[in-house]
C-alpha cells in the first residue's frame, strides 16, 4: 500500500510539473510582441499577396523625394503613423494617431474615425512585416507592409 501511495504521489507530481511547463504562454508572447513592437519603424516596402499565396513586394515609390514616414508604437499604448504624399509639387504629410494593443500576433489599432487589425508576419529587433486584409464587396484585398526599426 505504501508503495502504491508513493507511485501515485510521484505520478501526480510529474503530471503537475508537466502541466505547469505546458501552460499557455500567450501572456509571455503578448509581452514579448509588445516589447518588440514598441519603437519607431520606417516603411521600406509595400505589396500584396495574390490568391495563390505569392507575395509581390516593391520599394515604396517616392517621386517627390518626400520623407519616407514613420510608424511609432509607444509603450503607453498609443501610436502615430506619419506618412507623406507628393501632391501639387509638394510633400503633404498625414498623421494618423490612436491607441493599439497586440494579442496572438494581431495588432488592433483604434483611431478617431475607425479601427483596423494587422497580422504580424515577421517581428524581430530590426524588421516588422504586417498584413492587412480588406474586404470590398466580394473582393478580398491583402496588403503587406515591411518596416525597418529606426
Amino acid at each position: 500500500m505504501k508503495k502504491a501511495s508513493i507511485l501515485f504521489l510521484s505520478a501526480l507530481l510529474i503530471a503537475l510539473y508537466l502541466s505547469s511547463c505546458n501552460s499557455d504562454n500567450s501572456s509571455d508572447n503578448k509581452e514579448n510582441d509588445t516589447a518588440l513592437l514598441t519603437g519607431k519603424w520606417v516603411p521600406q516596402k509595400t505589396g500584396t499577396i495574390a490568391e495563390n499565396g505569392n507575395e509581390s513586394l516593391q520599394e515604396i515609390p517616392n517621386p517627390g523625394k518626400c520623407d519616407s514616414g514613420l510608424l511609432e508604437y509607444s509603450s503607453n499604448g498609443t501610436f502615430s503613423n506619419l506618412r507623406y504624399e507628393f501632391q501639387d509639387n509638394k510633400c503633404v504629410s498625414y498623421n494618423q494617431k490612436g491607441t493599439w494593443s497586440v494579442k496572438d500576433k494581431i495588432i488592433t489599432a483604434i483611431y478617431d474615425d475607425g479601427s483596423t487589425t494587422l497580422e504580424i508576419l515577421e517581428l524581430n529587433q530590426s524588421t516588422l512585416k504586417l498584413k492587412q486584409t480588406l474586404k470590398t464587396g466580394t473582393t478580398l484585398l491583402v496588403f503587406i507592409s515591411v518596416y525597418n526599426r529606426k
